[in-house]
């Protein structure tokens, strides 16, 4: 085999499998085979330094054949009592201990090489997202909405950002910005990042918050303008502390001492229930209150907005509340009748079996603040 290499002179050792190639596809064979480009590779200088390598291993390959034909009658003389079938070294598997050796090292120099040039194109990578990453502190006064998508204008910075996509937002929540957005959360500040003016979630933990707050603003802005309630009970505003319910509804507690008496009587453990109330093809804003009273029993105050309308109060205990609650508020939103108030003040059967139902105590008329206030602890 060794005498046919020698006598092509065109053949070479692939260093990574050891096999015989021809040295006009050695190339091919790299990088196809091993997926090794080598655009530097002198092949006239492998074929000579190639040819060397054949040479020696025909060299070892002989010695190696020689000695096995004689290894065994010269260790008899040197060594009489050495076993017949022990052998000694072989020159040539030592030969290619080396020569594995050897491609083990340029192996492990190579993954080195490969992990040290990653590790330099993630620092760089690195250095041109911080170099081009901008992090805005935004307030809601900087936030403004179209339909899908959200505009950043940070007063005071020239740097232009593109509007964030992000399906379900609604132009219409421009509408109450003011009453919504800078009424609750005006102090509110987060920290949102552009790399090349393009919005990096991942960089913005921020923009969660600001999500969940436009889903809310989402609720208001379909309670206060939209034929939100079609049929059935609303639970809306459930992320809203009673100090941030009133505040959100100032306008309508500022120009009632009735609202503002009851939001002084709710117990700390029951949100406030903005609800609209349908009557005679119209809504009109109301809200529940609830506390509770000395004996233990939960009193709910349905309250609307008109002082001219009376105050309907309900007594239940604390096991059926989460039953009753649900009907009263269905009770008040649906449009199935327009005669609700009419029901409660009536003494007729259907009057009676509703009130039963909604564990009704009587109405409360507003004829003076005083008289209000000991009707209602009583």
């Amino acid at each position: 085999m060794l005498d046919l290499l020698m006598a092509n002179k065109k053949i070479v050792i692939c260093d990574f499998c050891f096999q015989h190639i021809n040295a006009w596809t050695y190339r091919e064979h790299v990088m196809f085979k091993h997926k090794v480009n080598l655009p530097d590779l002198n092949i006239e200088q492998k074929i000579v330094e190639d040819q060397k390598r054949i040479q020696m291993m025909k060299d070892i390959e002989e010695m190696a054949k020689l000695q096995s034909e004689k290894k065994i009658e010269k260790y008899k003389l040197i060594k009489p009592n050495l076993n017949e079938y022990s052998l000694p070294p072989d020159p040539f598997d030592e030969i290619m201990r080396e020569i594995n050796k050897e491609h083990k090292l340029k192996e492990e120099l190579r993954e080195k090489i490969k992990i040290k040039k990653k590790e330099e194109f993630e620092e760089f990578k690195s250095k041109i997202f911080e170099e081009n990453t901008h992090t805005y502190n935004v307030i809601w006064d900087y936030i403004s909405f179209d339909d899908n998508s959200i505009k950043i204008n940070p007063q005071g910075i020239k740097a232009i950002v593109k509007p964030i996509y992000h399906k379900g937002i609604i132009k219409s929540l421009n509408t109450i910005k003011s009453e919504y957005f800078l009424r609750l959360y005006s102090k509110k500040i987060y920290k949102l990042s552009f790399f090349k003016g393009e919005f990096d979630s991942a960089k913005s933990p921020d923009w969660n918050k600001i999500i969940e707050t436009i889903e809310f603003a989402k609720e208001y802005y379909l309670f206060k303008y939209s034929d939100f309630k079609n049929s059935g009970r609303t639970k809306i505003f459930n992320n809203l502390s009673n100090d941030e319910i009133i505040l959100l509804f100032e306008n309508l507690f500022a120009r009632s001492s009735y609202l503002k008496y009851l939001a002084s009587l709710q117990s700390k453990e029951f949100p406030i229930i903005p609800v609209l109330e349908y009557s005679n093809k119209n809504t009109e804003e109301s809200f529940i209150f609830r506390f509770i009273s000395k004996s233990g029993k939960i009193i709910i105050i349905w309250e609307n907005v008109n002082d001219s309308r009376a105050s309907h109060v309900f007594v239940l205990s604390k096991e059926k509340h989460d039953v009753i609650l649900p009907l009263i508020e269905d009770f008040i939103c649906t449009k199935s009748f327009d005669i609700k108030r009419s029901l409660l003040h009536g003494d007729n059967f259907i009057s009676q079996d509703l009130k039963q139902k909604l564990n009704y105590h009587s109405g409360k008329r507003h004829i003076g603040l005083p008289l209000y206030k000991s009707e209602i602890k009583a």
